[in-house]
């Protein structure tokens, strides 16, 4: 069994973008304007735009991990003309806590 996050966007094509330059990979059999699968290496982040325009577009909370420098995932971002975001000392560890191109928080946690 997986775990799936579903994202819910009206503009499916910036969150593709936007994931894509965080370091996961497009499913290219499953990529359409309604639905695409962007996988990382423990699961994947499905971006849908049904209900995405009745529901909270912050209602959910995603968080990943990345064996890479979290400075790395900050250049890519940015070099892909998104917020970069801040990295942060949690009791944890390090995290990256940048929001999508809808405002969304995101939390990346890492080296």
């Amino acid at each position: 069994m997986r775990i799936i996050a579903v994202r819910y966007s009206a503009d499916t094509a910036q969150m593709r973008r936007f994931y894509a330059a965080l370091g996961l990979s497009l499913n290219e059999h499953t990529a359409s304007e309604d639905w695409s699968e962007i996988h990382g290496s423990g699961g994947y982040v499905a971006v849908h735009s049904r209900y995405a325009d009745s529901l909270p577009r912050d209602h959910v909370e995603l968080s990943l991990e990345t064996d890479e420098p979290l400075e790395d995932v900050q250049h890519r971002l940015s070099e892909a003309g998104f917020n970069a975001g801040e990295i942060v000392e949690e009791d944890f560890g390090r995290s990256l806590r940048v929001e999508d191109p809808e405002g969304m928080a995101l939390q990346i946690n890492g080296q």
